[in-house]
């Protein structure tokens, strides 16, 4: 329980990254282009066509939801709660291939380390790619 409310302590109080502000503008446009129903003329399509966006759309549509003032946080604790049951999924994977006990240990090392959750996005994107 500890682990949760610091990790939506940290997706709240960090700021935002290099390529965020990029994703956040990539999933809207893509939001648009789908509502449009393929009429919306300033996204070209092709130009992504190895990278589908689909994290990048789920996520605007959920973040559109708050307010504009708070829409980088929004989108951390989005990706927080991904994170987090992707950690929870593995975890009961892990406990049916062995004990609770390593099960247990593996949440730990996987909640506290930065190759997980500082990658989530990217581990969602490639998620993505390999389902198109």
């Amino acid at each position: 329980m500890i682990q949760i409310i610091f990790g939506l302590y940290c997706a709240l109080t960090i700021g935002i990254s290099y390529d965020e502000i990029y994703h956040h503008e990539s999933g809207e446009r893509r939001l648009k282009y789908l509502f449009s129903l393929g009429q919306f003329d300033y996204y070209n399509v092709l130009k992504l066509k190895y990278y589908s966006g689909l994290y990048d759309t789920l996520s605007y549509l959920i973040v559109s939801i708050f307010p504009r003032n708070y829409v980088y946080e929004a989108h951390h604790v989005v990706n927080f709660l991904v994170g987090i049951s992707g950690l929870i999924a593995l975890k009961k994977f892990v406990q049916i291939l062995c004990n609770k006990k390593i099960s247990d240990i593996f949440f730990l090392f996987s909640f506290f380390s930065p190759i997980y959750f500082g990658n989530v996005h990217d581990i969602n994107s490639v998620f993505d790619y390999y389902n198109n």
